[in-house]
Order: structure tokens, then C-alpha cells, then sequence
């Protein structure tokens, strides 16, 4: 009896506090696209065990493959930005800070969406250079487990078919 209250004491010590987590990703993870179409690549929060109140992040985009075209906020559960969503092409750069007023819980949460335009053949990793997740607390918690960017492959365009030869007309 002895051994069994030790163990359950030494595991209660050992075990870690309960710690809330919210993560950011993009989504798609992968996509292949052609040289002229559209990429569209939304920033998603999810946090199912917690409340979260304010998102913020960088993320960096190969800017020789793809031309951002936008940053949206519309759909966005985020509705109040200390820092409005800005890029730069020459760096290849994407940065927002925004707050959810009334909170939010749950997964696949938009945080922004991002538009680009695949300009040439290649392959690149859209990635978080820093992001941040704060809890719905009044303390302002970092609440972040993980941040999962995006691989992006772009290929050239098929030729077209060439047109088939044209047919002698029937000899009467």
C-alpha cells in the first residue's frame, strides 16, 4: 500500500501543469499550381482547449515564385488590428497583428488570407518567421504550441496541343 501511494505521489509531482495550446498553420499545406494562377493560402488558428483573443505573426514567402497580390481580413475571426496586415514583395514578407474581440474557441479559425500569383516554375516553403497565439485570460498568455507553414509548387504551363492538320476535302 505503502508503494502504491509513493508511486501516485512521485507521479502527481512529476506530471506537468495543464497547459493550453493553440496553434497556427497555413492551409493548403502543399498545392501545385501553374505560372499565372491564382494561390491562395489562409492563415488558420485553432485552440480547442482555450479561449484566445489575439494572433500575430510574420510569415516569409519566396517572392521569386509568388507575387502577393492581397492580404485579406474578410472572413477573418479576427475584427479589431493594432497592426493592419501588411507585405512586401521585395522581401517577401507578411505581417499582421489582429484581436477577436469576444474571443474565440475552436479549430480552423481564419486568422488572414493571403492571394498570390505564381509568376514562375520553382518550389518554395511559405513559412512563420515568428507567430503568437494569446489567451482570452485578461493576462494576455501566450498560449502557442506550434506553427506549420506551407510547400508551394509551381510548374510551367502545358503547350498546347497543336492544332490538328487540316483534311483534304473529298475528291468527287
Amino acid at each position: 500500500m505503502r508503494k502504491v501511494f509513493g508511486t501516485a505521489v512521485f507521479l502527481l509531482l512529476a506530471l506537468p501543469g495543464v497547459s493550453f495550446a493553440a496553434t497556427l498553420s497555413l492551409s493548403p499545406a502543399s498545392g501545385s499550381y501553374v505560372v499565372g494562377e491564382r494561390v491562395t493560402v489562409k492563415v488558420i488558428v485553432s485552440s480547442t482547449d482555450k479561449s484566445i483573443n489575439a494572433v500575430a505573426g510574420t510569415l516569409s514567402f519566396p517572392y521569386d515564385i509568388l507575387k502577393v497580390e492581397s492580404v485579406l481580413k474578410s472572413g477573418a475571426l479576427l475584427n479589431f488590428w493594432p497592426t493592419e496586415p501588411t507585405q512586401s514583395q521585395a522581401t517577401g514578407i507578411i505581417t499582421f497583428e489582429g484581436v477577436s474581440l469576444s474571443g474565440f474557441q475552436g479549430s480552423n479559425g481564419i486568422a488572414i488570407t493571403a492571394v498570390f500569383r505564381a509568376t514562375k516554375a520553382g518550389s518554395g516553403d511559405i513559412v512563420f518567421k515568428s507567430g503568437q497565439v494569446l489567451a482570452n485570460d485578461g493576462n494576455g498568455t501566450d498560449v502557442t504550441s506550434s506553427l506549420s507553414g506551407a510547400t508551394i509548387t509551381i510548374t510551367e504551363a502545358p503547350e498546347p496541343a497543336p492544332a490538328p492538320a487540316p483534311t483534304a476535302a473529298p475528291v468527287k
